[in-house]
């Protein structure tokens, strides 16, 4: 990312040629990246692929200028639609109520640069993630259902009708011992063949000064990660485990899970503090099978193929074939 947003002319472009602002990058895959942009007070949302090397446009102008931390983005799988979330903020509100802001989920065509659907969310705080299965019909919401803080909702974006929802995601509590997902939510993604849910939850508050200080390992950054069934929205699982890096100041990348090239195993770094030093080491989960994602003859021959052979683009197949396994969407 950083050869194409600090040191490749595109960007340098966008801005003197445009005149645009480039505020951040909002989400990005493989080839295309979608960035926030402000021009004239409004904010917009900018489409680079990086492949071709080429600004394909903007889409998405408001009639504000949004704080970067007040959107968040999300591409479907098949590249087609982006999923973009944005808070609000209402001058009117927050004289009266500054703790109010309403915030929206709006789905774009990316070919067209068109707002396909909008939805109103009740909650200020939201993360969400395109099903990998169904392009860009369904994706995983939290707090989408309204006064319920502490929901896991399977939505059709089609719709924005719910398929299931699960109103008692987690057992963390604040301060207050009220049961909610925020502040301790950070991340929701898909398993690679999408018959699962991670979420992770860390505890707030910054660790920075114990990270620098001489007793390292004495207060650790508590770290939850929830596994749900992609069709019930289910809990099955919770894996704690510690991390001595920040969870406000630190990049996401220490604690986000990662998955092997069949899909079937996820890793996390974790910290040991037997010791006075942390001492940090991969843990490897494997991942259940799950009867009612409907789990096929053709999906377990992936997993062995992908365990048996790295580069499965290599494999003397047809180019359907390679498609799926290397999991590319399948439409339903």
């Amino acid at each position: 990312m950083a050869e194409h947003l600090e040191y490749n002319h595109i960007p340098a472009q966008i801005m003197s040629i445009n005149r645009f602002r480039v505020c951040g990058v909002v989400c990005f895959d493989e080839t295309l990246v979608v960035l926030h942009l402000s021009r004239n007070t409004e904010s917009q949302f900018g489409l680079l692929d990086i492949r071709a090397n080429k600004f394909l446009g903007v889409f998405g102008k408001r009639a504000q200028d949004l704080p970067h931390d007040a959107v968040a983005g999300e591409l479907s799988p098949d590249q087609t639609k982006c999923l973009i979330w944005m808070r609000v903020v209402s001058e009117d509100l927050a004289n009266v109520i500054p703790a109010v802001h309403p915030a929206v989920l709006h789905l774009y065509d990316l070919q067209t640069k068109t707002r396909l659907s909008e939805i109103t969310l009740w909650s200020r705080f939201c993360h969400f993630a395109f099903d990998p299965r169904f392009e860009s019909r369904r994706a995983v919401v939290t707090n989408f259902e309204v006064n319920v803080t502490n929901s896991l909702s399977l939505v059709s974006t089609d719709t924005w009708s719910v398929h299931a929802t699960n109103y008692q995601a987690t057992d963390a509590r604040d301060a207050r011992g009220v049961t909610s997902l925020y502040p301790f939510m950070k991340d929701l993604r898909y398993t690679r063949d999408g018959t699962l849910i991670v979420a992770t939850l860390l505890d707030p508050g910054c660790s920075c000064r114990d990270r620098h200080s001489t007793r390292r390992g004495s207060h650790p950054t508590s770290a939850k990660l929830y596994l749900f069934d992609s069709e019930t929205a289910d809990a099955l699982h919770c894996i704690d485990y510690l991390r001595h890096a920040c969870s406000l100041h630190s990049c996401p990348i220490n604690y986000r899970p990662s998955w092997s090239a069949c899909g079937k195993r996820m890793a996390l770094v974790v910290d040991s503090f037997g010791s006075s030093t942390p001492q940090p080491h991969v843990r490897v989960y494997k991942l259940p099978v799950l009867a009612s994602s409907g789990f096929t003859l053709q999906q377990i021959c992936r997993t062995v193929i992908l365990q048996t052979y790295r580069a499965a683009s290599d494999l003397p197949l047809p180019a359907q074939i390679i498609s799926f396994l290397n999991f590319k969407p399948e439409f339903r």
